[in-house]
């Protein structure tokens, strides 16, 4: 899936600091949400050095800029979609597979 963002949206810049966007991050982990796992709701574009904040940072200052950033429509999109849950399937995974070659 990275290689497909990389390869679409070549010139898509970090929503933080506007580098050159590497990785789509997850803003809800994957563990937290099988239904936003794979859902681009959830994929923030972020740079190597922003994204390494985010996993590693001791706050949660990337987070909430993320989320001041996208807006409360979002969020509350993001809350919603996370109460949702999502049986994988390999008829479901083959599906996403193909989405994103």
């Amino acid at each position: 899936m990275q290689d497909y963002y990389r390869r679409e949206f070549p010139e898509e810049k970090c929503l933080l600091c506007e580098d050159l966007a590497t990785v789509r991050h997850h803003f809800i982990l994957n563990s937290m949400s099988n239904r936003l796992r794979y859902d681009p709701i959830n994929f923030i574009p972020l740079c190597k050095g922003c994204h390494h904040k985010a996993h590693f940072s001791s706050s949660n200052e990337v987070g909430a800029e993320i989320g001041q950033i996208m807006g409360e429509e979002w969020l509350d999109a993001l809350k919603e979609a996370k109460k949702e849950h999502l049986t994988i399937t390999k008829k479901f995974l083959d599906k996403i597979i193909t989405q994103y070659e």
